[in-house]
């Protein structure tokens, strides 16, 4: 209604899970994307997550200014102790939450991630200070984090088959699914963008076995690739 409103007031009020084409790059594509799965979960289940990671980002993005002032104009470091202690508050509140995500997919979901977790520290900032000036850039912290899928202990990424890889992204959203509910007592709608063009039988019979125990929309280009659904109760909307 024209009023104004923060994203932090809004993100996590209707909490869903979306499992899209896309989602299945996950396993090969850049650290960045995994950072936002992470992100995206988190920011639905813990307000105080959607807060610290808010702030993180507006931290480092006026630290590197201050390096890069260092460097170019002679600036004391004396500039960086502010935001260097923002970033550690924050950092590693970011980090614990990531962590017991991780933890939760590997001990209650079938998929294996190992998180390779870049901590924050008075004393990591001191390690790369001279490199940091060079770059003009914040080197370490949770903006550097990245997970891998594993199987029987080889990344996916390099060892996988797309029906491995595509598996191993079904589970984790499943896993996605579950951890919501366990945080918010709330189920998340399910969200699917055309996936069932992108799976074999098998894989579909997986996500159809979640259909019963939650709301579901689906999207499709194709009708055909809904078959397997029409004896189910649903709404179907042709546009």
């Amino acid at each position: 209604n024209g009023i104004p409103k923060r994203l932090i007031d809004f993100a996590g009020n209707i909490k869903v899970t979306l499992f899209a084409p896309q989602d299945l790059e996950l396993v090969t594509d850049s650290p960045s994307l995994r950072r936002k799965f992470l992100d995206t979960v988190l920011s639905q289940s813990d307000r105080e997550y959607r807060r610290a990671i808010g702030s993180y980002e507006k931290g480092v993005r006026q630290r590197n200014k201050l390096l890069w002032r260092i460097r170019e104009e002679g600036l004391s470091r004396s500039h960086l102790l502010f935001w260097n202690q923002l970033l550690i508050k924050n950092g590693n509140y970011i980090t614990d939450k990531r962590t017991e995500l991780i933890d939760f997919i590997n001990n209650k979901g079938k998929c294996h991630l190992e998180y390779d977790s870049s901590t924050i520290s008075e004393g990591r900032l001191e390690q790369y200070k001279n490199e940091e000036v060079a770059s003009a850039t914040t080197l370490v912290g949770p903006h550097r984090d990245d997970f891998v899928f594993l199987q029987n202990d080889r990344n996916l990424a390099s060892f996988g088959s797309r029906g491995q890889q595509r598996m191993e992204v079904l589970y984790l959203k499943i896993a996605e699914m579950n951890y919501i509910e366990e945080k918010t007592n709330v189920k998340p709608i399910l969200l699917l963008d055309d996936i069932f063009s992108e799976l074999d039988h098998s894989h579909r019979e997986i996500v159809m076995q979640t259909l019963n125990s939650h709301q579901v929309i689906i999207t499709s280009a194709d009708e055909h690739n809904l078959v397997d659904i029409k004896d189910k109760d649903i709404n179907l909307i042709n546009l």
